[in-house]
C-alpha cells in the first residue's frame, strides 16, 4: 500500500502571526461587545448589570490588546513588534497557538450563528439548547 506524506507548509512569518492574533482578538472583542449588548439573552438576569459594568471597564484594555498586536505589523508605527520568543513563551504560536486561534474562531462563529437565529422562537431556543448541551459534552464542561 503506497504511503503519503503531508506537504510541508512553512509557518507564518512573525508579522503574519501578529496579524492573525490581532484579527483573533478583534473578533473576540466584537463578539464580547455583541454578547454584552444582548446580555439578557446570554446571562441570568441578576448578572446582566455586572456583565455590562465589567465590559465597560475592560473594553478599552481589550482594544489596546488588539492595537498591540496590530501595530507590530504596521509599517511606520512607532512601535517595536512583540518578539517571537514572547509569542512562544505565551503559547501563541505553533500548534498550541493554532489551537487557541481555532477555538476563538469557532466561538465567534457560534455566537454569531446564535445571534442570527432571530426571531428567537421556542423551536430555535430548543435547538440552541440541544446544540449547547452536545457541545458541552464534547469539551467536558
Amino acid at each position: 500500500m503506497p504511503t503519503s506524506t503531508p506537504m510541508d507548509i512553512p509557518r507564518p512569518s512573525p508579522d503574519e502571526e501578529l496579524r492573525q492574533w490581532a484579527q483573533a482578538f478583534a473578533d473576540l472583542h466584537h463578539v464580547l461587545d455583541l454578547i454584552v449588548k444582548d446580555a439578557a439573552y446570554f446571562v441570568p438576569g441578576e448578572a446582566v448589570d455586572e456583565l455590562i459594568k465589567a465590559w465597560d471597564e475592560a473594553k478599552e484594555s481589550a482594544e489596546d490588546l488588539v492595537q498591540t498586536f496590530k501595530q507590530g505589523t504596521t509599517p511606520g508605527t512607532d512601535y517595536s513588534p512583540i518578539p517571537p520568543d514572547e509569542l512562544e513563551k505565551n503559547q501563541l504560536i505553533l500548534s498550541v497557538g493554532d489551537a487557541k486561534k481555532s477555538i476563538m474562531r469557532r466561538f465567534k462563529d457560534r455566537v454569531l450563528a446564535c445571534l442570527k437565529s432571530l426571531p428567537r422562537t421556542p423551536e430555535i431556543i430548543r435547538r440552541a439548547a440541544l446544540w449547547r448541551s452536545r457541545s458541552e459534552k464534547l469539551v467536558g464542561t
